[in-house]
């Protein structure tokens, strides 16, 4: 009977010379005799087995193959081992991170353009998208977040006035520490709780939104049918944002205001002297600062969750890693924008 070595006998033939190579023999010479017909399976089984072999210290030696057999091991190519490119340079890493920033950059300021011209079209009545979406957004963007928004500046107020009252209290100027949490809180404190929140909650949210649409291919559909993704999901999410923000903001900063002022009836007696203090010298430009900071940061907040989930890939761990770079991007350009705009506001006084 004819002995075939093809794709059905590899892993039976690779179990018996396992067994065989236990012994550690220092040749180990294999019978072809009985051997008629090989293939191209059997022809890589003979070589696997010869290399695995001789990592092992022991070495093979074919015996009495037939004249077909030893043409076909002789005809068929030996594969051309994995060519691993070379590893590169400083300089070459650098140049290729400088250009994948540059890349992202540009791809970005087109995003952002195109956004701004969607919202502009749809200001003057040229729209991809129903106005209803916009009401969806504000209410999981707004309505939702408002009770975590007002709780966290409530206690952020009450926190900063007790710890300011107690320092100040010594030098007998308890009176402004109300007046100072007041102005704090609308200039500052209030806009970067709510950009945080957001940050940690909105943009996540929306670049899982965009992601799983990019997986699925939705918007690749929505190109085809000639509707631009980033007017059709992006604007829409923009304008509910911006006007989260800056109505979070003013909450938030009332919030603040009433968490310190508990506080303050309860350390001050003359806790009335301190609060008519802090209406006297708190002025609109205090409640514009922050409005300002709250409008420019739902911007940045929308525009990077947006960038990251409409670029993240087709993967299924796509999602969670556009979602994380978008809470993370979000709270690093917050942070850069807040620290520009109050230094430029600073300066200007």
């Amino acid at each position: 009977m004819d002995v075939r070595l093809d794709a059905i006998r590899p892993r039976s033939l690779l179990h018996e010379l396992e067994i065989h190579a236990r012994t550690r023999p220092a040749v180990l010479r294999l019978d072809l005799s009985a051997l008629r017909q090989i293939d191209s399976t059997g022809v890589a089984t003979l070589r696997a087995v010869t290399r695995r072999l001789r990592r092992s210290g022991v070495a093979v030696e074919l015996h009495g193959a037939t004249p077909e057999v030893m043409r076909v091991l002789a005809e068929t190519p030996e594969p051309d081992p994995p060519k691993h490119p070379p590893e590169p340079g400083v300089l070459e890493s650098l140049g290729r991170s400088c250009f994948a920033w540059w890349s992202g950059l540009l791809t970005l300021a087109d995003m952002v353009i195109e956004a701004m011209q969607g919202a502009a079209g749809a200001v003057v009545g040229r729209r991809t998208f129903a106005w209803r979406d916009v009401v969806e957004q504000l209410e999981l963007m707004g309505a939702d977040a408002l009770p975590i928004a007002a709780t966290m500046s409530f206690l952020l107020g009450l926190v900063l006035d007790f710890q300011t009252w107690v320092q100040m209290h010594y030098y007998g100027t308890e009176s402004v520490v109300l007046e100072f949490v007041g102005i704090g809180m609308a200039r500052g404190f209030a806009p970067f709780i709510v950009a945080i929140l957001l940050a940690s909650r909105t943009a996540p949210a929306i670049a899982a939104q965009l992601s799983t649409m990019e997986m699925r291919q939705e918007n690749d559909v929505l190109r085809v049918m000639g509707i631009s993704p980033v007017r059709h999901l992006v604007v829409p999410r923009l304008f509910a944002i911006t006007l989260v923000t800056p109505a979070l903001s003013l909450i938030a900063t009332a919030s603040g205001i009433l968490g310190g002022l508990l506080v303050t009836v309860w350390l001050d007696p003359h806790w009335m002297a301190a609060f008519e203090t802090m209406l006297r010298e708190m002025t609109l430009g205090d409640l514009w600062l922050g409005t300002v900071k709250s409008v420019l940061f739902g911007w940045v907040i929308g525009l990077a969750s947006a960038f990251t989930g409409l670029h993240s890939g087709y993967g299924a761990l796509s999602i969670g890693i556009a979602a994380t770079r978008a809470a993370v991007a979000s709270i690093l350009f917050v942070m850069i924008v807040d620290s520009i705009v109050t230094t430029l506001w600073t300066m200007a006084q």
